[in-house]
């Protein structure tokens, strides 16, 4: 069993060894199978969490998802909390917490239910989930909701097994460049 500590460490090296090529290649798969999961295709409103860095590419997932019409909510930090506020363009974003692009408009979603686009470094094959330490998706689903949680994934960030806590929220499913769990 690998602790949280060490699969952030193991997860961030592996994900910055990749080339441009190659993670460009890697999302056009992701977005392939996550566009043909029902759940997806029957969805109206969809909370997203905008990439950073060597995550998985969700601005192009975003862009699509306005373009067709759909309502996107992106996640703006409060303090220690989070909130997703809706958008219309990926111009609507700039830099916030931890350097991470956030909406500027202040127009909450208020409802608890869409389909969500989840974060995370690694994951195992009973979908526990360590993401970046901050606890903010945790804190956020805790409680009522019905969201369609989906991870989204480079197949190497699926570990054998990661330790996790009562807390964790788990994603309903992962997908990634290989398959969906």
């Amino acid at each position: 069993m690998m602790n949280k500590e060490a699969a952030r460490k193991k997860i961030r090296a592996l994900r910055s060894e990749i080339s441009e090529q190659e993670r460009k290649e890697r999302d056009a798969l992701i977005r392939e199978r996550l566009y043909q999961l029902s759940s997806f295709q029957e969805a109206d409103t969809f909370f997203s969490f905008v990439s950073h860095g060597t995550e998985v590419d969700t601005k192009r997932i975003i862009s699509e998802l306005l373009q067709k019409g759909k309502r996107v909510a992106v996640p703006k930090v409060i303090g220690r909390e989070m909130r997703f506020a809706f958008i219309s363009s990926l111009d609507e974003l700039k830099e916030g917490c931890m350097g991470i692009l956030e909406p500027v408009s202040d127009n909450f979603a208020e409802e608890r239910k869409g389909f969500m686009l989840m974060p995370g470094l690694a994951f195992d094959r009973e979908k526990n989930r360590v993401g970046y330490g901050g606890g903010y998706y945790d804190r956020f689903l805790a409680g009522e909701n019905s969201f369609v949680k989906v991870a989204v994934a480079y197949d190497f960030q699926i570990v054998d097994k990661i330790e996790a806590e009562e807390s964790d929220i788990r994603p309903d499913r992962i997908v990634t460049d290989e398959r969906v769990i």
